[in-house]
């Protein structure tokens, strides 16, 4: 190689400089790219929290593992190696109400969990699944860089769209742990990309890969299917009109649509038994999905899930970046315009053969009308969506190609007038790609959060942006650290699997109720319930989780606990029919189990409970207390029935102490807290607590919890 030299001890920079931008227009640089994502997204996956939908995603895992396997849980469950919660895994599959949920990728892990006995942590499983999300996010972006490969060449747009995909802030942030939209946007790049590949080359490989990566996308999601027929529309014109394709081992579309529904049946168990009537169970069943029946906050007010035509287009452009925005729209103009310049050829057969043998062209009307017949079809069709626009983030694959195209337009045109404006605008571009990855440093690890900068100020008051309660981890992790009482009670909101974010250290010093009217803490998500004065009632508010200005999460604590009640009640002894939690027989020190400070002891009925069952308390002196609480034990699937409060003097004459009731539950016969008793002025010595109906569960109680507090205060408060 010549060198030339320009002074004393210098060499000429040029060849130099030229093998860099060789190196970036080369299919090393996306390599490259994409494997410094993939590093430090394994560096930072464990500072993700839970997602809601990931403890209902397992759930659905563990029954279709049961069926394939025909398990038996119930080991597991007295063993308390599985959590109660799946106790619906005994459910059969094809009696499942969400049986439909199809589950194949998820299934990985679920296999190692059953390989290991189920003896992993839940911490530990769930960080597995979050590396199936991220290595499948990864997968994705190579076909993302290999897709403009193939349209583009060796050029900088393959790169820079590479890197407009891994650098949207919200996706770097849900690829970790949103197991149902981003796996769905991943299979479906995939599935697209060898599908792109099998109608241009028509080879039987790209077809099996195509058919393979399709039906694990249907799977995740009934839409992937649109992607056969799109494919397969575009097979039958370009083989009625294109060029002849001579290859050696043609992959024709019968062996395409034969592959896809064999693999689609085998990797979905609730179609072994009938594939046809379950692939439409699946349609219909999404098509009008009326299960989510929460609220949510839409252009200022609070909306059910019947939601207005613009719902979709108005969250996409409060979530993308302008910049991405912008050459979309450019894109989508350039595509129509050249695809309309060639509608008068089209009379002809040689016009037509020329146009559906235009390899580019057609690729980028493939993408154009999979994104607008699919937004089309939402809005028509009057698909239920909520939570934002997650069910369509599959968009979003159609979306940053025609910006990538809107790009390379743009670059031609401006080239034509002037090459130095040309690298002005590639400058431009470079520096937003540089913006967005220095926000999603600054708030790690919240990009979910990200909103475009025009519209943070109209969502910060019309829009619900976060629902999926991914910052729980972090609440968890501020209460834990301002906290260092070996026990602390939290209100258990959002599931019980959703703290196994935390290792298992954190959590063995969590105890989680449903009573939330004395917990130590509450964890509040969203706008919609952050701001309600009903969820956050006797509790003020200690922090709060933002990104530019939109609140999404937030920590409060009880200011009444300490106030008005009394940690360890002076009782001299404790009877009834109830039997200690830990024992097998009659009450063992029941006084130091219900003044232990802990939920994780407790006593309860030795079966389920029944009418008559009863936890007497005796005082050594008259006390006077008109607040009791009874918490019940750390273990979910134990509650408090309908209770009747007796107190007497002597513990021979018992008379039945009616509970105070404010205005609202005189009105509604509803008490307002469960197992929480705000009682009238009077004196006593004994106190007992009367089971009053049979129930299907366990009653049981964790700590006794008395006070004195004025019913003007505990009104006001409720």
């Amino acid at each position: 190689m010549q060198t030339v030299e320009t002074g004393p001890g210098r060499l000429d920079t040029r060849k130099g400089f030229q093998k860099f931008y060789i190196f970036f227009r080369g299919w090393r640089a996306g390599l490259l790219v994409v494997l410094v994502y993939f590093l430090i997204g394994l560096i930072v996956l464990p500072d993700y929290g839970i997602s809601i939908d990931e403890t209902i995603q397992r759930q659905h895992t563990m029954i279709n593992l049961r069926y394939i396997f025909d398990l038996d849980y119930a080991n597991y469950f007295e063993g308390g190696v599985l959590p109660p919660l799946f106790a619906s895994a005994e459910t059969d599959l094809q009696s499942y109400t969400l049986r439909y949920y199809g589950v194949a990728l998820q299934l990985v892990v679920a296999a190692v969990e059953y390989l290991f006995d189920f003896q992993l942590t839940g911490h530990t499983v769930f960080l597995m699944r979050h590396f199936l999300n991220h290595f499948c996010h990864t997968l994705a972006a190579l076909c993302m860089f290999f897709l403009l490969r193939r349209r583009y060449g060796d050029s900088f747009l393959p790169l820079v769209g590479v890197l407009m995909f891994l650098l949207y802030p919200r996706f770097f942030a849900e690829s970790m742990y949103n197991i149902k939209d981003l796996l769905f946007l991943d299979w479906y790049l995939i599935a697209a990309y060898f599908g792109i590949c099998w109608l241009q080359e028509r080879s039987r490989k790209y077809a099996l890969l195509f058919a393979l990566s399709a039906a694990l996308a249907t799977n995740t999601r009934i839409l992937g299917f649109s992607l056969i027929l799109l494919a397969a529309v575009y097979y039958l014109c370009m083989e009625r009109w294109g060029q002849p394709v001579n290859v050696p081992h043609k992959g024709p579309l019968w062996l395409v649509f034969l592959v896809f529904t064999g693999f689609y049946v085998l990797i979905t168990p609730a179609a072994w038994e009938n594939p046809i009537k379950t692939m439409i169970g699946t349609f219909m069943e999404f098509s009008n999905y009326d299960t989510w029946d929460g609220v949510q906050l839409y252009m200022g007010e609070y909306i059910t899930s019947t939601t207005p035509w613009h719902f979709l287009p108005v969250h996409m452009l409060a979530g993308l970046p302008p910049l991405y925005i912008a050459l979309f729209v450019i894109g989508c103009v350039a595509v129509v315009v050249l695809a309309c310049r060639q509608l008068p050829a089209l009379r002809s057969a040689e016009g037509r053969r020329t146009f559906f043998s235009n390899q580019a062209q057609l690729a980028d009307l493939f993408f154009f009308f999979c994104f607008f017949c699919t937004i089309l079809v939402f809005i028509l069709g009057k698909v239920r969506v909520y939570t934002g626009w997650r069910h369509i983030y599959f968009l979003f694959v159609p979306f940053i190609y025609l910006a990538v195209c809107g790009l390379h337009y743009l670059f031609r045109w401006l080239a034509s007038r002037s090459p130095i404006v040309k690298w002005v605008a590639g400058a431009l571009v470079g520096v937003n790609l540089m913006a967005l990855g220095l926000w999603i440093v600054v708030n790690h690890p919240y990009q979910y959060a990200y909103i475009s900068p025009p519209a943070r100020t109209f969502a910060r008051e019309n829009l619900e942006v976060v629902n999926l309660r991914q910052a729980h981890k972090q609440c968890m992790e501020y209460i834990l650290a301002i906290d260092d009482r070996p026990e602390i009670t939290v209100a258990q909101i959002y599931g019980y699997t959703t703290y196994q974010a935390l290792p298992q250290e954190d959590l063995d010093r969590t105890v989680l109720t449903y009573k939330r009217e004395f917990a130590d803490y509450l964890v509040r998500h969203g706008k919609t319930h952050i701001e309600d004065p009903e969820d956050c009632r006797h509790y003020e508010l200690l922090k709060t989780y933002s990104v530019d200005g939109h609140t999404f999460a937030a920590v409060y604590k009880n200011k009444l606990m300490e106030e008005y009640l009394s940690e360890i009640p002076p009782l001299a002894a404790v009877e009834g029919t109830l039997i200690n939690w830990n024992e097998n027989e009659g009450l063992i020190d029941p006084l130091g189990t219900l003044t232990d400070g802990t939920l994780h002891t407790a006593v309860r009925t030795p079966e389920i409970a029944h009418t008559g069952d009863y936890l007497e308390l005796q005082f050594p002196d008259a006390v006077d207390y008109n607040l009791l609480h009874l918490p019940s034990a750390h273990h979910p699937i134990y509650s408090s029935l309908d209770l009747e409060i007796q107190v007497s003097m002597d513990g021979e004459d018992w008379q039945v102490l009616p509970p105070v009731l404010s205005p609202e539950e005189e009105e509604t016969g509803v008490p307002l807290y469960e197992a929480t008793f705000l009682l009238p002025d009077t004196q006593y010595r004994c106190m007992r607590i009367v089971n009053k109906q049979e129930g299907d569960y366990i009653w049981s109680v964790g700590e006794i919890r008395l006070g004195n507090i004025p019913p003007e205060v505990w009104f006001e408060e409720a």
